[in-house]
C-alpha cells in the first residue's frame, strides 16, 4: 500500500447494494498495479465478492476514476462476446445464481468461493438481442425503485436526525422554552435550564458500574440466553442476536459478580459499536459477557428512563467518543464511564422529560419502521423483477 498514487484498488466493502464506493479506497505502486493485468479494471467488469460476510455482492464498472484494480476478495468477470456483461450481472443477482454461491462458498471461519467454483457456474444465455432487451427492461425497472429506496432511505435519515434532536433539546434544555439558562461548566453540555445541576454517573448508582465476567463461558444447546454487543440493537436487547445458551450452574456463577435486573442499562464499552445504549426491559434470568457495562441508577435520585434518554442523546455520545481510548479498536473502561457527567433536574422535571420522550420517540419509531418494511417491499419487488 501506498499513501497516495494514481492507481486505486478495491476490497469488498467497497462493493455497495446499487453503487461501488470509489471515495474510500486504498493505494498502489504502477509496478504492482502492473502484476497482475488480468484484473486491470474495465468499464463494465462485473466484480463479485468471494470472501467474508458479504459474500456474493455483485456490481458493475459505470465509470472509472482513474486506473484501479481489485485485492484478492474480489473477483473480476469479464466475457466474451456471445454476452453483454450487464445481463450477466443481473443474473449473478438473481435467486437463481445467489443460491449456487451459497450452496458453493466453503470455510470453517471465513466463508469462501473458489475461482474454480465460479468458473463452473451455469449462465443462462439467451440470444445477444435478448439479453439487451432483458437489461434495458430491468434498467428502467430498478432505476425506478432505487429512486424510490432512495428518497425513502432521506425521510429516514430526516426522522432519525429529528429523533436525535428532540433527545439532545430534552436532556439539556427542558420542556419549557422559556427556562432561564445557565452555563454547565461542561462544554459538551453546554447550557442548562439554572435550576438544574450535573453530575458523575458514579453519585448516582447504586452499584459501582461493572460488567459481565472476562472468562469465555462453555456454550450449551439450552439453557440461560447468554448476550455481548451484537444483542444491543436499536438501544434494545436483542435476544435473537445472543453469543448462545449457559449452564444454570454458569448463570449462577456469573451472577455473583453481577445479576442483571429490569431498569439496568447497558453500554458498549469495546469494539466498534462503543457507547451504544440499551435499557433490560425484562425480568427474565439471561447472563451478559464483558464488553458490556452496567449502570444501575438509584431511583431515589434520577428517573431510570430520563437516564437513558440522557445516555441516548447525542451529547453524551460526543463525551464517550472524547474520552475512550484506542488500540486496535476503541474502548473505554468502567472508571473513566463512572466519571462521566449526567445532568440532573428536579425529579418531577425527569419523570415529565421520559414521558415526552416516550410519547415522541414511539410515534418516530412507528414512521420509520413504516419506511423501513416500503424500503425492504421495494427491494423484494426488485430482487423479484430480476428473477
Amino acid at each position: 500500500y501506498v499513501e497516495k498514487s494514481d492507481y486505486f484498488f478495491l476490497a469488498t466493502p467497497n462493493i455497495k447494494y446499487t453503487e461501488i464506493d470509489f471515495e474510500n479506497v486504498n493505494y498502489l505502486t504502477k509496478e504492482r498495479y502492473e502484476e497482475s493485468p488480468e484484473i486491470m479494471l474495465e468499464i463494465d467488469d462485473i466484480l463479485l465478492a468471494k470472501d467474508g460476510s458479504t459474500l456474493g455482492t455483485v456490481n458493475i464498472v459505470k465509470y472509472l476514476p482513474s486506473k484501479g484494480t481489485v485485492n484478492s476478495s474480489i473477483a473480476v468477470l469479464r466475457f466474451n462476446k456471445k454476452y453483454f456483461n450487464k445481463y450477466v450481472f443481473y443474473q449473478i443477482k438473481s435467486n437463481y445464481l445467489q443460491n449456487i454461491i451459497n450452496l458453493k462458498k466453503d470455510g470453517a471461519g471465513v466463508p469462501h468461493l473458489f475461482q474454480k467454483d465460479i468458473n463452473n457456474f451455469a449462465i443462462l444465455s439467451p440470444e445477444y438481442n435478448t439479453q439487451i432487451a432483458i437489461v434495458n427492461f430491468l434498467d428502467g425497472k430498478t432505476a425506478k425503485i432505487d429512486k424510490k429506496i432512495e428518497l425513502l432511505q432521506s425521510k429516514k435519515k430526516k426522522y432519525q436526525e429529528l429523533r436525535k434532536t428532540l433527545i439532545n433539546e430534552a436532556v439539556t434544555k427542558g420542556l419549557d422554552k422559556n427556562v432561564e439558562l445557565k452555563e454547565s461548566g461542561v462544554k459538551w453540555i453546554g447550557k442548562i435550564p439554572k435550576h438544574w445541576d450535573c453530575s458523575a454517573i458514579k453519585r448516582v448508582t447504586t452499584i459501582p458500574v461493572t460488567d459481565g465476567p472476562h472468562e469465555t463461558p462453555e456454550l450449551v444447546d439450552n439453557g440461560i440466553p447468554f448476550i455481548s454487543a451484537e444483542s444491543i440493537k436499536n438501544n434494545k436487547i436483542d435476544f435473537n442476536k445472543k453469543r448462545g445458551f449457559i449452564s444454570l450452574e454458569e448463570h449462577e456463577r456469573f451472577c455473583k459478580k453481577y445479576k442483571p435486573k429490569k431498569g439496568d442499562i447497558y453500554m458498549i464499552k469495546s469494539g466498534a459499536t462503543t457507547g451504544n445504549v440499551a435499557f433490560v426491559e425484562t425480568d427474565e434470568e439471561f447472563s451478559i459477557w464483558s464488553p458490556l457495562a452496567v449502570i444501575r441508577v438509584n431511583p431515589k435520585l434520577l428517573e431510570v428512563k430520563f437516564t437513558f434518554y440522557f445516555m441516548l442523546s447525542q451529547r453524551f455520545f460526543e463525551s464517550v467518543q472524547l474520552s475512550w481510548s484506542m488500540g486496535t479498536q476503541q474502548n473505554i473502561g468502567m472508571n473513566v464511564i463512572s466519571n462521566l457527567l449526567l445532568t440532573i433536574p428536579p425529579k418531577s422535571e425527569q419523570s415529565s422529560i421520559a414521558n415526552y420522550l416516550d410519547e415522541k420517540t414511539n410515534k418516530i419509531d412507528a414512521v420509520i419502521t413504516t419506511i423501513d418494511k416500503s424500503i425492504a417491499a421495494l427491494k423484494e419487488l426488485r430482487k423479484t423483477l430480476i428473477n
